[in-house]
């Protein structure tokens, strides 16, 4: 038997085993390309969700408003302007209730307040603006434009005050 003792990281022909310097820095150059392109789709859908969620979010703040502001009118005894994008609603057991737009909590987003009895409550979020036009015979138009991150979503409604 003819055997011969190898060394260790050395083939049959002497040389080293292992990678050359450019076959590691071509790895690492490929791995590089390969963590970049997932960290920016990593990135892109994380802005997909997010814009999701505001068109969401804004969807569902012009939605409340919409539904309460229907309903109050609809329900008023009377209803008025008391200054630009202040709405005033006189309930049937003479309440009056205001609607406006303000940033109440100083938070940096608009709400759509509901003031009752001096007493202001914020009923939907990121609401930039609401519009409102008497157009007479009980009928308003009312333009409600919610943002949120760069997302607007707008409801535009009339509202006819049921008969008394």
């Amino acid at each position: 038997m003819n055997w011969q003792p190898t060394f260790r990281g050395a083939d049959m022909g002497g040389r080293e085993k292992g990678f050359t310097l450019i076959e590691v820095l071509a790895a690492l150059v490929l791995m590089g390309l390969v963590v970049s392109i997932a960290a920016q789709t990593l990135t892109l859908q994380t802005r997909i969700f997010a814009r999701g969620n505001s068109q969401i979010e804004t969807q569902q703040s012009a939605r409340a408003a919409a539904g309460l502001l229907d309903r109050e009118i609809r329900q008023a005894k009377t209803v008025a302007l008391t200054g630009p994008g202040i709405l005033k609603v006189t309930r049937s057991n003479n309440q009056s209730v205001y609607f406006y737009v303000a940033d109440k909590d100083y938070n940096g987003v608009k709400d759509l307040y509901q003031e009752t009895d001096g007493v202001p409550n914020p009923v939907a979020s990121y609401v930039e603006q609401v519009d409102f036009a008497d157009m007479g015979a009980g009928r308003w138009d009312v333009v409600i434009t919610a943002r949120q991150n760069g997302v607007e979503n707008q409801w535009k409604l009339t509202i006819k005050r049921r008969a008394d």
